[in-house]
């Protein structure tokens, strides 16, 4: 190997390098924006994450009345876990985009996040309702309906 041909070996590292550094910075950035939503019990409940999963919003809408607590707390964490899985998805794509879907870094930092946020199960069927304390609340049901 002569002179040139080592000249031409580092040049070729370095603009490697420089462009592997672009790809970073420019993931670093698209990260930093992202954000992802997801949502249960028919959009009654809709949780946003940000930048490393981590839920900034959660809303909810009026079909929520129609919900037991148990319900509610059940439907914010599919919620959680479908938007967490989404910027699990979204995480890969970016990072696919700007460092590469072959690079080392890419596979180590996707696997992690599907880790930590898989995709959630299918919906199950909401927890059914508890029965009153009282045993002469008849909110939910008819008196006709007390001795059955």
């Amino acid at each position: 190997m002569d002179l040139d041909d080592l000249e031409n070996m580092v040049d070729d590292w370095d603009r490697s390098a420089q462009r592997q550094l672009a790809g970073f910075q420019a993931m670093g950035e698209q990260v930093q924006q992202l954000s992802a939503r997801g949502e249960a019990e028919q959009g009654a409940v809709v949780v946003t994450v940000g930048p490393n999963g981590i839920p900034t919003d959660v809303s909810m809408t009026a079909k929520v009345r129609q919900l037991s607590p148990e319900q509610i707390a059940a439907a914010v964490l599919t919620a959680m876990r479908a938007a967490q899985a989404e910027y699990s998805r979204r995480l890969g794509e970016i990072m696919a985009e700007t460092v590469g879907p072959d690079d080392p870094v890419t596979r180590h930092v996707v696997a992690e996040a599907q880790k930590t946020f898989p995709a959630p199960e299918p919906e199950a069927a909401p927890p059914p309702a508890t029965e009153p304390e009282d045993p002469d609340d008849f909110s939910g049901n008819s008196w006709l309906e007390k001795d059955r």
